[in-house]
This record gives structure tokens, sequence and C-alpha cells, in this order.
């Protein structure tokens, strides 16, 4: 399962910021252990358009791969991002 997490002060950036984060699920579909951030193998640097915010995850499965869309910085404003990953077997 993937969704975003903030803090009560997300929108000015840092530690509190909406995050991408996600949590495997059990056979039943209830969320176990405790939720992961992702991890992105090129991470956003200041002044990247998602330098403060990555949040509103939405993944697709494509053979082998998974392609995960994200909004950036103010919600989207700043523009719309892309990561790939291999599908974890499970």
């Amino acid at each position: 399962m993937w969704y975003s997490l903030r803090g009560a002060e997300f929108r000015q950036g840092g530690d509190a910021a909406y995050r991408i984060v996600s949590q495997p699920l059990n056979r039943d579909g209830v969320a176990v252990g405790s939720p992961e951030p992702v991890s992105f193998v090129n991470p956003p640097v200041v002044g990247d358009f998602d330098d403060w915010m990555q949040a509103y995850a939405c993944i697709m499965n494509y053979e082998n791969t998974e392609i995960m869309f994200y909004n950036g910085n103010n919600f989207g404003r700043a523009g719309i991002g892309w990561a790939t990953r291999r599908r974890r077997e499970r």
C-alpha cells in the first residue's frame, strides 16, 4: 500500500512536509509493520521541483516494473514526477 504522510506544519517544508511511504498488506488487506519512506535512486536536491514535497502517489504495474507518478512541491504546482522500480515478489 502506498500513501502520503505529513506533519502539522506541512506547508513549511522540512521534515513535516508530505512524503510518500509504503506499507505491506497481509492476505486480508490489513496493513502490517511500519510505513517505510520511498527511497529514490536519484533523490531530490535543493532547487528540484520536488525538493520538499512528494505526495499523492499513483502506482501502475507494467510487466516487471512499478511506475509511480507523484506530485512535487505545492501539491504538484511545481511539477509532477515519476519513478520506477522492479516489482517485488509477494
